[in-house]
């Protein structure tokens, strides 16, 4: 299986886009976004930018954790 080409797709960034982010300095998925011009949007890919994240910052990405702020809220 191939990577994907775009980690946002509401945006078109890919995960270079994301990974010069982390070498500028960005820390979380909303400096992520704003070193790119933009903010964060549906949220479906803030899991892999958090990968992306832990990756360049040289830690262990656990998954689970990660996707909670974005999971349904009951209503």
């Amino acid at each position: 299986m191939t990577a994907p080409k775009f980690l946002c797709t509401c945006h078109g960034l890919s995960a270079g886009d994301f990974e010069r982010a982390c070498a500028a300095g960005a820390h979380n998925v909303k400096t992520c976004f704003q070193h790119n011009g933009k903010l964060p949007k549906c949220g479906d890919c803030a899991p892999l930018v958090r990968k992306v994240l832990a990756e360049s910052l040289g830690q262990r990405f656990t998954g689970a954790a990660e996707m909670a702020p974005f999971q349904s809220k009951p209503s």
